[in-house]
């Protein structure tokens, strides 16, 4: 029996992924360059190139002072395939963050960037990208001022952006296409010249985020920009779970699904007042679905939203209510608080509480609380509480909502 315990013991070591995984240490923060065989000593390169050919799970730390910064003649930086099954830790030998000056680019699979700090130059460039791959995760990383998108994720499946900072992201501050099963949380977005975070493709969670002060691009339309009116700082063109976010503070809408999109949900997410409690609506409508179908809007608190600079001199006063639903064909809208919370509070948004808008139909309206609503912006005294415009009604059903200035 011992002999068997023996046997069996020695079997899962030998098996073991552990016993290949090494920890490498990154100690040139310069080189990088294209000439592998004659890359210097220690650097991210060529550290990267001694993990290639080994089996298990290897580590890279660098063993550099915090503030330092990494630079590379590659821009971006690409992680191949051949370098999978690899955790990258991106502080220092002191604890503190050490900065990288180029973008990443993952290609391989089950690749974790963990606390890296990347601040990018370069024409277009992505700041940190996944592309293809799976099981890839980017955790605790700060993207600051990237000149295109600061999170880009094209290809793949099950992917996983977790606890990330991203301010001042030229384009959007996370972007997924091609991709599905990513799951996008507890991230803190802000400053993104478009939207907060977008996703193009089916099958993905984005939920626990904190997105606030995006859609800077004012422009209204033209043949490189989305218009204002159809973007949100968190926005969605197919079939994903937007769930638990706080979105506030935005130039656009607060959340948008639109595209033809056929399904999804909107569900307990706090659209217009900021994880703090500060009343910080958004400019456009909290919630807005165009041209999507079955939409789950669900348990939602939205709250101020509809008053800014970005539409003050355009009359479009049906584009600034709570929820919005528009050339929509089937869908629910249940058990929100629009323009007021459990607690009663006057949070109204400008115009419409809930608005129906071209040719909606089939909509169930059900268990929502819609209170205060078109008082807020001066010159659009005349919104609703649940209001049915331009065409829409056909096969709407409003069962067992409470309209007033406040529930008993």
């Amino acid at each position: 029996m011992k002999l068997k315990v023996l046997v069996l013991l020695l079997a899962t070591i030998v098996c073991s992924p552990s016993l290949y995984s090494k920890i490498f240490y990154v100690t040139n923060p310069g080189g990088n360059g294209w000439w592998i065989p004659g890359e210097p000593d220690g650097t991210f390169l060529k550290i990267l190139e001694e993990t290639a050919e080994r089996e298990g799970r290897d580590t890279i730390k660098f063993d550099v002072p915090g503030g330092t910064t990494m630079t590379s003649l590659r821009n971006p930086f690409i992680i191949t395939s051949e370098y999978s099954d690899l955790y990258i830790d991106g502080s220092s030998n002191d604890g503190a963050p050490i900065k990288f000056g180029y973008g990443i680019r993952i290609e391989g699979s089950d690749i974790t960037l963990n606390r890296c700090t990347t601040q990018v130059s370069g024409n277009l460039l992505n700041s940190l990208a996944i592309s293809g791959g799976s099981n890839n995760k980017l955790i605790d990383c700060v993207v600051l001022d990237g000149p295109n998108h600061g999170i880009s994720i094209s290809g793949g499946s099950n992917h996983l952006v977790q606890g990330c900072t991203v301010s001042n992201a030229a384009v959007d501050g996370i972007f997924v296409t091609d991709a599905s099963g990513v799951t996008i949380e507890e991230n803190s977005i802000s400053g993104t010249a478009l939207e907060g975070i977008e996703v193009v493709s089916s099958g993905n969670i984005i939920r626990n985020n904190e997105v606030f002060d995006c859609n800077n691009d004012y422009i209204l339309g033209n043949d490189n920009v989305t218009p204002i009116v159809e973007q949100g700082a968190i926005a969605s063109s197919a079939e994903n779970t937007i769930e638990n976010n706080w979105v506030y503070n935005n130039h656009a809408n607060g959340i948008i699904v639109h595209t033809s999109s056929d399904g999804g949900t909107i569900k307990n997410n706090i659209v217009g007042r900021s994880k703090a409690g500060d009343e910080l609506g958004n400019e456009w409508n909290g919630i807005f679905v165009l041209d999507a179908s079955n939409c789950n809007i669900d348990g939602n608190t939205v709250v101020n939203n509809g008053v800014g600079i970005s539409h003050d001199v355009h009359d479009m006063k049906d584009r600034i209510s709570g929820i919005r639903v528009e050339n929509t064909s089937s869908g629910t809208i249940q058990n929100n608080f629009v323009g007021t919370d459990l607690n009663k509070a006057n949070a109204g948004n400008s115009f419409d509480g809930i608005t129906l808008y071209t040719n909606t139909r089939n909509i169930t309206i059900s268990n929502n609380v819609i209170c205060h609503n078109g008082f807020n912006a001066s010159n659009y005294r005349n919104g609703g509480g649940l209001a049915i415009r331009s065409g829409s009604g056909d096969g709407v059903k409003i069962v067992s909502n409470y309209i007033g200035s406040h529930k008993d």
